[in-house]
């Protein structure tokens, strides 16, 4: 609707694409964090991986230009929207403060650990972790995408049914920054159309149970939680407060999952952006083939049918929440 390199545009695509422009500096911050080392060094050392005079380093030429750090030589690496760099980076950063916190004097301490982090966690990335991860990076997109390609009818039975039971783990978020990494890499992601089926069979079933229980609780929750998938993605409420205390739902959520992502894998539907499967992120399944948009659909629908039909099935009228 709007045309491309018009202000309006790049105002809005700006908003969008800001978070994988920085996600250098969003990764070391939140690696950091995890590890309660000091998030502000974090932000500034992924902020000299995207610093617009060290990108100028790399020229015309692109990944793999040279350079050297006092004669020490250096694989230059575009490192805006890369996920594993950061990461590693992110690790080793917060093992080093924490080992600087240790041993230097309390007075010394707003600026040794400043100080020594980036002096050497600038040149030991770009020197060393960075190149390495990138490819490393590229060959995890490469491997994970072959292995996606390869077997799509299973594998959409797999992470389409399973997704919920990692999420009811909090494992999930070890397979994200694969998602993340694809969409970099190769501009399209095969996992990430598995976890909509997931979300829609949370949202079928919950459909299922709002029509045959009589309380008015359950009631209220399970179309409280369709509502709150529909719009936001987020099944962890319906999930632990619907499913995974009544077995027989649970698994028809499984089955719904597993069903809606056969078909999507079959199907090789992609995602062109890493997104939660809601309603409002549909946009991500737009690109250049609209069969995939089509199938994306049609996948969805029946993971919400089976869902709905499952979970009339299973639901008692006289269900109450745990």
């Amino acid at each position: 609707m709007l045309t491309e390199g018009s202000s309006t545009y790049t105002i809005l695509f700006s908003a969008a694409s800001a978070v994988f422009y920085l996600l250098p500096v969003l990764l070391l911050i939140s690696t950091a964090k995890r590890f309660e080392a000091n998030t502000y060094i974090a932000a500034l050392i992924g902020g000299a991986l995207i610093y617009p005079d060290f990108v100028a380093l790399m020229g015309d030429a692109g990944n793999g230009a040279m350079a050297d750090f006092f004669g020490i030589p250096v694989v230059l690496m575009s490192y805006s929207s890369t996920v594993v760099p950061a990461i590693l980076a992110g690790l080793a950063y917060s093992w080093l403060y924490k080992k600087l916190d240790d041993v230097v004097p309390e007075n010394l301490k707003l600026v040794v650990p400043p100080l020594v982090s980036l002096v050497v966690m600038v040149p030991l990335t770009v020197i060393v972790i960075g190149p390495l991860a990138v490819y490393g990076g590229e060959l995890v997109a490469n491997v994970v995408n072959w292995a996606i390609n390869a077997p799509g009818l299973l594998t959409g039975i797999l992470v389409g049914g399973g997704w919920a039971v990692l999420v009811s783990f909090g494992i999930h978020w070890a397979v994200n920054p694969i998602m993340i990494n694809n969409i970099v890499e190769v501009g399209f992601d095969y996992i990430c159309p598995l976890t909509f089926a997931c979300n829609f069979a949370v949202i079928g079933v919950a459909l299922g149970v709002f029509l045959k229980a009589r309380n008015k609780e359950v009631k209220s929750f399970s179309m409280t939680g369709v509502i709150t998938i529909v719009l936001s993605a987020i099944i962890e409420p319906t999930l632990f407060g619907l499913l995974v205390n009544n077995k027989k739902l649970f698994v028809a959520q499984i089955i719904a999952g597993a069903v809606g992502g056969a078909f999507l894998g079959l199907m090789r539907v992609v995602t062109s952006a890493f997104v939660f499967g809601s309603v409002v992120t549909f946009p991500a399944f737009v690109n250049g083939d609209v069969m995939n948009f089509v199938n994306a659909m049609i996948g969805l629908a029946i993971s919400t049918v089976v869902g709905a039909v499952l979970g009339y099935m299973f639901c008692e009228k006289d269900m109450e929440l745990a």
